[in-house]
């Protein structure tokens, strides 16, 4: 006879059981938090205090002696010749408290108001690296009731004015040690009226000399709702010309503090970046998402794979934020002096490759990954914290209840049609859509809970109707509903994981098949001696689609991979179709955007055959040099491809 004991350690031993395979206590856990988090939110709009400047000036008052801020400033570029040598003295660290954070950005307000006449609903682009200033300007705006737009520092003459121009802003704020972006084009930039104020020595004297200004609460209004504008955030133009998207007060609270959940971050923690802060990445999910726990950032000047360990060390990080292949570029990089020795916890960001995932955990003793999936104009995002071996390579890994939830209700994965990889799937009949089945690559959509309102849920981007509009699709599942295109493809495995598959507008149709470039790069890029590759589709006379064109970065420009190791690699770990069929080496590096990701809209038109470069092709299962004999069999359609 079974005794009550026996029962109650079955029941025990179920219920654990249960938990472990649905995540029940990870869902209520992030639960109870995202509720939280809406009640405090909503709280503050009833207060007239939704405006993030209201947090900071909390924790000024409730925890002024906090550590709020950190900035590791290179003093020096003396690199010891040895790699393994310290790295400490080239840098010296400069912190400040929420108290004092609180006063520099009263300080820096009162110059922007009194001397630049900044004013309430004004929108002022802050052109500007990494740094202190940053980050008091922004804070500044807000406190005045401005309105920030993030120009990224990269950026260069029509470039520069079209960002400018599509934010429609009073004033142009510039550091100087971008200062020549900025001077060809001042003129222009002034003949649209908008005024330049470059932050030299006279500028932070006068910060010095003023007396904090805070400007009164009626500046900042009142009647602010959750999708009104925080601030401009430029698209980081991997497509195309950068589009400013609204970034709303909904993303900045609630999703930050959403993202600081699934993070698990509290306020003894430091996040160290040194991902742009004109990016979403670096400012939202860096510098809002651990200050709306009362916790420290740590500015990270500009990335540096060789510094990179030594800042988060100096820091005393416990989080650093990686973007696009900055792991992978961490990972290449020689064994140095704090590989090991910092005390960081989570590596924080958005996309990892799967391949590079478990090496970078094991190199630099690096705990949990919490990869996120999402972009600047998206309403929401995805998240995985990951740990152990379970999840590696997902953009999500919710528990059962939760992930039920959020399918239903905030996103789902809709089928592509087959015969054109850039559109949904519409029935012929009814003129419905479908949803992706299990493993099925579809587009991830984001539900609009009321279509007749679609700004409170999408707030697309500033000045561009069209562009906003061209990205809600209705009437898809049923008549009347709206979803905000991702553009992505996502898959959804039996375990509920949802893994990244493509960008549609990379993905390329070949042999009537669908070709995913982010598959094709991860078999590229554990090749050895592969730094970094970007994969596109080519137009070939007498084939329909498009064929495979890799282009590598080697490690090393003069000593490229060996050439007929690649092919059978290659073919070992993908379908036939999906081999590219055309490959070259560059000795220049690949350009890449400002959170190193390729811009691959700049090798979609490959010159074939160059006279200029070496490009090889694919015969059986080899890479070959491609001769201008075997070109004219191409172009008379008597080469099989």
């Amino acid at each position: 006879m079974v005794t009550g004991a026996e029962l109650a350690g079955l029941g025990a031993l179920a219920a654990a059981y249960l938990d472990a395979k649905h995540m029940v206590r990870d869902d209520l856990k992030t639960a109870r938090k995202v509720v939280k988090l809406w009640i405090d939110t909503y709280m503050s709009k009833w207060r007239g205090q939704m405006n993030f400047f209201f947090i900071i000036e909390h924790y000024a008052r409730k925890q002024p002696n906090s550590l709020a801020l950190v900035y590791p400033r290179q003093i020096s570029t003396d690199y010891p010749k040895d790699r393994k040598a310290s790295l400490d003295h080239l840098f010296k660290v400069e912190r400040y408290t929420y108290g004092e954070m609180y006063e520099m950005i009263l300080k820096y307000a009162a110059v922007l108001r009194n001397q630049w006449n900044v004013q309430p609903g004004d929108i002022v682009a802050l052109d500007c690296m990494n740094n202190l200033d940053y980050i008091f300007i922004w804070f500044a705006l807000w406190s005045l009731g401005a309105t920030p737009a993030f120009i990224n520092y990269n950026l260069k003459g029509n470039s520069l004015l079209h960002c400018i121009k599509i934010a429609n802003t009073n004033l142009l704020v510039a550091d100087p040690e971008i200062s020549g972006m900025v001077t060809p084009v001042q003129k222009d930039i002034e003949g649209m009226g908008k005024q330049v104020l470059y932050l030299n020595q006279e500028f932070h004297q006068a910060v010095m000399n003023a007396s904090p200004y805070r400007a009164p609460d009626a500046a900042r209004k009142k009647n602010e709702e959750l999708h009104d504008p925080a601030m401009l955030i430029y698209t980081s133009g991997t497509t195309g010309h950068p589009k400013s998207a609204v970034f709303s007060w909904d993303k900045a609270i609630i999703g930050a503090g959403s993202y600081n959940s699934a993070m698990n971050m509290s306020k003894k923690d430091i996040t160290y970046s040194p991902m742009p802060l004109y990016h979403t990445t670096g400012a939202v999910l860096g510098v809002l998402a651990i200050m709306l726990k009362g916790g420290a950032f740590a500015i990270g000047h500009k990335f540096s794979a060789r510094t990179f360990w030594t800042q988060a060390k100096l820091s005393n990080a416990t989080y650093v934020q990686y973007v696009g292949e900055t792991c992978r570029y961490l990972l290449n990089s020689p064994e140095g002096p704090d590989d090991k020795t910092h005390g960081v916890k989570a590596a924080i960001g958005n996309g990892i490759r799967p391949d590079v995932w478990p090496q970078f955990k094991e190199r630099f003793n690096i705990r949990v990954i919490g990869e996120l999936y999402g972009a600047t104009e998206f309403p929401t995002a995805l998240t995985n914290y990951q740990e152990g071996e379970w999840g590696i390579g997902a953009v999500s890994k919710y528990g059962s209840l939760l992930k039920r939830f959020l399918f239903r209700t905030r996103y789902t994965i809709a089928a592509i049609d087959p015969e054109n990889p850039a559109d949904l799937y519409r029935d012929p009949v009814t003129g419905f859509g479908r949803k992706a089945d299990i493993n099925e690559p579809g587009e991830f959509l984001f539900r609009i809970p009321d279509p007749k309102n679609v700004h409170r849920t999408f707030q697309g981007y500033h000045g561009n109707k069209q562009a906003s509009d061209e990205k809600v699709v209705r009437d898809l599942f049923q008549k009347g509903d709206a979803y905000v295109r991702s553009g992505d493809l996502l898959k959804l495995d039996s375990h509920g994981l949802a893994y990244f598959v493509d960008r549609m507008g990379d993905t390329f149709r070949w042999k009537s098949e669908n070709v995913s470039t982010n598959e094709v790069e991860e078999a590229f890029s554990d090749i050895p001696g592969v730094y970094q590759c970007v994969v596109v589709g080519v137009k070939v006379p007498h084939h329909e689609g498009r064929a495979g064109f890799v282009v590598i970065q080697p490690n090393d420009p003069n000593n490229p991979p060996d050439i007929e190791k690649i092919g059978p690699h290659v073919s070992n770990k993908l379908p036939p179709y999906a081999v590219p069929v055309f490959l070259k080496f560059t000795k220049t590096p690949l350009d890449n955007t400002g959170t190193n990701k390729v811009q691959k809209a700049k090798y979609r038109n490959q010159k074939i055959p160059s006279e200029d470069e070496t490009i090889y092709w694919l015969k059986g299962n080899q890479y070959v040099e491609l001769k201008p004999e075997d070109w004219l069999q191409v172009e008379g359609g008597r080469a099989k491809l």
